[in-house]
């Protein structure tokens, strides 16, 4: 006999059914979820969440501040870089032009030029530069700074109201506090904004032993790009870099003891040292925060990035052009544990392809299924697809509807056979009959018999019945009519 424990196992007959129901549903959710048009902002609301503090992003940097979040090990940035190249890479943020000895000002906020969407704004390039493209996952920060890679000639993101300064700066204020994405295309090269460029030679008082050594570094020099060498070469070979830096003396500004006193700075002491020592010799510069990355997520093959990784560093004006220069010494990166890189992807890939799956994100699958190369088209769906895959979906819901409907009345027929079966087994116990739960159909034939109140043509009817529509799966009508009359026969015995 069958050992089927009846009663307890009342469900089997469902789990294949609810299983096909299961994946019907899975598939048209994964369905609607591709192939629902993005909005480039939320329904139901603003989805805010609460921004990672972070400093140097703001129209006011206080000296000193960038020591509190260099030992935090935050990742605020994910960035997939094509074509790839050995980093550090510098994401560039913001630029400032007035320093007072005690705090650095951004005074360009009102040359923000506007661009209602991303893709407004566009520069023109060469054919024979080379390209890159970044594209860039923002965790939630109170800041409404876009950061740039290298010398960016176009963007696409899903927001609205992008806003450059004629430093260069990107800001956009739909972002703060808000998980955010977006595409760079960018080219090596310099910024050559030129407008301002006196703005960039302000120089603060009772800074004169500054003016002095200076005069003494660059002595000789010729040029302005020398000289500019030859003040980051002194400072790298001069100073250490150090999170743990002495208070400056009664009488002395911060970046004075810094050069003078206590060789140990970090970042924003050797950046603001040079921007002034440069600026003491006629040459403008400016000061500029970001982040500098280098470590590589070799499992999803893309650069994280900490609030560890804030950095400032120099822009100076020299032979019509704003060159880079970092003086502050390199420092060596630890390696983080497989495993939290390992969980690292896991987030970045839910961000990237469920949080962030966007319009960009359905062109592309759509030219991929359709066969087209050379891909994408502006932000934007053909609108003869979409008319085409809705009577799809629509299709697909009405056929899950029908095999659902029909599903159900098969669960009925077979719900019916086993609860009969089931109050026949509980008939039979009362009459006095041995039943247990491991009691197979022979078990409660011979039972039934035992007892000496049953019709034993009935019992045997209605046992052979049922197991011919509970075991092998038929449901001929005159199995069916069989199995109800003798269990309606049994009932009133």
């Amino acid at each position: 006999g069958h050992f089927v424990k009846e009663g307890q196992k009342v469900f089997r007959p469902f789990l294949r059914p609810v299983s096909v129901v299961t994946v019907a549903i899975l598939l048209l959710t994964v369905m609607l979820f591709v192939l629902l048009p993005r909005l480039r902002s939320s329904i139901w609301g603003k989805s805010y969440a609460r921004g990672i503090e972070t400093t140097g992003f703001s129209e006011r940097v206080d000296f000193g501040s960038f020591g509190e979040i260099k030992l935090d090990e935050t990742v605020v940035i994910r960035m997939v870089l094509k074509p790839d190249i050995p980093g550090p890479h510098y994401l560039r943020g913001m630029t400032f032009d007035y320093f007072d000895g005690n705090a650095w000002y951004d005074n360009f906020q009102d040359t923000r030029k506007l661009f209602r969407i991303t893709s407004d704004f566009h520069r023109d390039v060469s054919v024979d530069q080379r390209k890159y493209e970044a594209e860039i996952y923002l965790e939630p920060m109170n800041s409404d700074v876009i950061f740039t890679f290298k010398l960016p000639y176009m963007f696409r993101s899903p927001g609205y109201y992008m806003r450059k300064n004629d430093s260069g700066s990107f800001f956009m204020k739909r972002k703060i506090a808000k998980r955010f994405s977006y595409r760079i295309f960018s080219v090596d090269g310099f910024y050559i904004d030129r407008d301002y460029v006196e703005s960039y030679l302000q120089f603060p008082d009772g800074f004169t032993r500054v003016e002095r050594l200076t005069e003494t570094i660059v002595e000789g020099a010729q040029s302005e790009l020398k000289k500019a060498y030859l003040i980051k070469e002194y400072l790298l070979n001069n100073y250490r870099y150090s999170l743990y830096t002495e208070m400056s003396q009664a009488g002395s500004n911060a970046i004075e003891h810094f050069l003078f006193n206590s060789p140990n700075g970090y970042c924003e002491h050797f950046a603001t040292a040079m921007t002034l020592m440069l600026r003491s010799v006629d040459i403008p510069a400016r000061l500029v925060t970001g982040f500098l990355g280098s470590q590589k997520n070799a499992f999803g093959d893309y650069y994280v990035i900490r609030q560890s990784d804030a950095h400032s560093w120099v822009e100076a004006y020299v032979e019509n052009r704003w060159v880079l220069f970092d003086p502050t010494p390199p420092v060596a990166v630890s390696k983080k544990m497989s495993f939290m890189l390992l969980l690292d992807i896991i987030i970045m890939n839910w961000n990237r392809y469920v949080v962030g799956f966007s319009n960009y994100d359905q062109v592309r699958m759509l030219n991929y299924v359709r066969g087209y190369k050379n891909a994408f088209k502006r932000d934007q769906i053909n609108i003869k697809s979409r008319y085409f895959l809705v009577p799809l979906i629509v299709l697909m819901v009405i056929g899950i509807f029908l095999l659902g409907k029909k599903m159900t009345h098969s669960f009925a027929g077979r719900s019916r056979i086993s609860s009969r079966y089931v109050r026949f087994r509980k008939l039979v116990s009362k009459k006095g009959g041995r039943i247990v739960s491991s009691s197979t159909s022979d078990d409660v034939l011979r039972e039934a018999f035992n007892t000496g109140k049953f019709n034993r043509n009935e019992v045997q009817r209605f046992i052979e019945s049922y197991r011919l529509l509970r075991f092998s799966g038929k449901e001929e009508p005159y199995i069916l009519r069989d199995f109800l009359e003798s269990s309606r026969n049994l009932r009133s015995a």
